[in-house]
């Protein structure tokens, strides 16, 4: 029987603001990311990605605006929390001692309890463990595994319940340029199968993958839109030199040029009230890698 529960959910951020003590983290930062769509989140250090992050997936809670999962408002989606969005972390989320197999079927086994009595969540971590590629390392333990396939193996734990939404914080860091891109081809794969992946990251080497691409500074969002046209806005040749430009005229001023630009009002106004709005140039194909539901989710063709 087809799992249809990896189907992606559309992820809004309204207005977030965080604010702690007299410091504001996040400042009015809204996205909205259709189901399926791989997005990155970049910025310098400090820019309050990671605290983006927590607050999509409900771990924290923000001072002003909403998240929205699906349609419905975070706080009525919490008790299917553990399904509906898989968060990782920087830091390894897996015992080292256990065998790759092992943390994904005990992860299985206290994150579905119903499924308990029968083999479905071995077949869940066996099929988890093809799909990262992880078959000839399945009983070694975490602890041996290098750098790349230790990231492979936390982000395995939170496939095993076949979340809507994914959400990773900064899941290449360490690794080196070759390793990055196989996993950037991964997070692709998965959002091609269906699933929202919204992923944090400082590498500007791999956004040809991403579909959308928000940029932060200072807990602003100065951008959100397809990846392939943030140099055009920036007005600058290549992504490494949004950084610089930023430095150069302020988070504030380009804040207020991006909710002024239409990439604010076609990719967060019309998308938040459900209306049409330009669509990146696609080829349909992929599936579900996890036994779920084949899709027609569009993969990127940025030109």
């Amino acid at each position: 029987m087809p799992d249809t529960t990896a189907v992606g959910a559309r992820v809004e951020a309204r207005g977030l603001s965080v604010r702690v003590g007299f410091s504001r983290i996040l400042r009015g930062v809204s996205l909205c990311a259709e189901a399926g769509e791989l997005v990155g989140i970049l910025g310098p250090s400090g820019s309050g990605k990671s605290t983006l992050l927590n607050v999509l997936g409900g771990w924290l809670r923000p001072s002003a605006g909403e998240v929205r999962i699906g349609g419905a408002p975070l706080r009525d989606c919490l008790g299917a929390g553990a399904r509906l969005v898989g968060y990782v972390p920087q830091e390894d989320i897996v015992h080292r001692q256990l065998s790759v197999r092992q943390a994904l079927v005990y992860a299985g086994l206290l994150r579905l309890p119903e499924l308990r009595a029968g083999k479905e969540i071995e077949r869940r971590a066996a099929a988890v463990i093809s799909l990262l590629g992880l078959q000839d390392r399945a009983q070694a333990p975490i602890g041996t595994l290098s750098g790349g396939e230790r990231k492979r193996a936390n982000i395995g734990v939170e496939l095993v319940t076949r979340p809507r939404v994914l959400l990773l914080d900064e899941p290449t860091s360490g690794l080196d340029p070759a390793l990055e891109e196989k996993m950037m081809q991964l997070f692709r794969r998965l959002a091609d199968g269906g699933r929202t992946v919204i992923l944090s990251t400082h590498v500007m080497g791999t956004l040809e993958v991403l579909d959308m691409m928000l940029v932060m500074a200072r807990g602003c969002g100065v951008y959100y839109g397809p990846a392939a046209e943030a140099t055009a806005f920036f007005q600058v040749d290549h992504p490494a030199e949004i950084y610089k430009r930023l430095a150069r005229e302020g988070e504030r001023n380009w804040e207020r040029r991006f909710r002024a630009s239409r990439y604010y009002a076609d990719y967060v106004e019309r998308r938040r009230h459900g209306r049409s709005w330009p669509r990146i140039h696609t080829d349909a194909h992929g599936y579900d890698a996890l036994g779920g539901t084949a899709t027609a989710k569009p993969k990127a063709v940025l030109t």
